[in-house]
């Protein structure tokens, strides 16, 4: 759609392949976890971790795409944040922020569109053994939920009236959209950055013209401490198998449950607040 500056590739005949294959003899030798995982991800950096990513280059190509489909519908079959196969941050919530911003940010370009992809089983390279891996999965090989799942979960259970927050909306690094129907309000926020960086946390506050006051306010939390099974695979030893009680026990664990949220209400406005971190994503629902 663009010139991203990289067509040049890796070219370079069999004297450029050799040397290539001499850099990654020289990377391995220091490598000192001996795993194949280990390996790969030594001679396969993340970059989307060192490499400063435009972070709407979907939005623009996708908008440019619909100008020159001309009426056709536009389907992106196979799209996500990194394209970096075993990348640690593939597992994080890193995923979750940037594919919920993005699924609302094509919404009016892309009559379909498909993450790559829904689970870690698939068929290019070969099965890791360990649970996290970096798949480009939602859901790990054993069906364990990464923050992906459980922040896309929030758009499939919205209603689908999206309510107009203007284009200013999904802009900054702290983004929303809000959605009606059956008596319901739901609304999503996230802090979307394209790094991990350990950052202090931000207050968001949402306000809605709510004549009535509500019955109820729950959230549902995509956070270090929500729907977050990474964290604790790691805080078990990083284990190459699970059994299925530890399986089940990962999944319960790091289940995005609904919990009674603190609100204001005064003179018809309803004041929802939150303390996001660096790629969390809260989900909220006004009864």
């Amino acid at each position: 759609m663009e010139d991203q500056g990289d067509g040049k590739g890796q070219a370079g005949g069999f004297d450029a392949w050799q040397e290539r294959l001499r850099q990654a003899e020289e990377t391995l030798k220091g490598v000192e976890e001996k795993t194949f995982l280990a390996g790969y991800r030594a001679v396969t950096p993340d970059k989307s971790e060192t490499t400063d990513i435009p972070d709407d280059l979907f939005r623009r190509n996708a908008a440019r795409a619909h100008e020159q489909a001309q009426g056709l519908p536009l389907y992106y079959t196979e799209w996500n944040e990194n394209a970096i196969f075993s990348a640690y941050t593939n597992d994080t919530r890193k995923v979750a922020a940037y594919d919920v911003k993005m699924a609302l940010a094509v919404a009016d370009y892309v009559a379909g569109s498909s993450i790559w992809c829904f689970s870690d089983i698939f068929e290019e390279l070969h099965p890791f053994p360990q649970e996290f891996h970096g798949g480009f999965g939602m859901i790990t090989q054993n069906g364990i939920p990464k923050p992906v799942y459980h922040a896309m979960k929030l758009l499939a259970d919205a209603p689908d009236t999206r309510i107009d927050l203007g284009p200013e909306a999904l802009d900054g690094e702290i983004g929303a959209a809000a959605f009606e129907g059956n008596g319901e309000t739901h609304v999503i926020l996230f802090r979307q950055k394209m790094k991990n960086l350990e950052l202090p946390k931000e207050e968001a506050v949402v306000r809605l013209a709510c004549a009535n006051r509500p019955g109820r306010v729950i959230a549902r939390r995509i956070d270090e401490d929500h729907g977050n099974p990474l964290k604790l695979w790691e805080a078990m030893g990083r284990p190459d198998a699970l059994n299925r009680a530890e399986v089940e026990e990962l999944k319960q664990r790091s289940a995005v449950n609904a919990e009674d949220w603190q609100y204001e209400w005064a003179n018809g406005v309803l004041t929802l607040r939150a303390e996001l971190g660096v790629n969390d994503v809260y989900g909220f629902v006004i009864e």
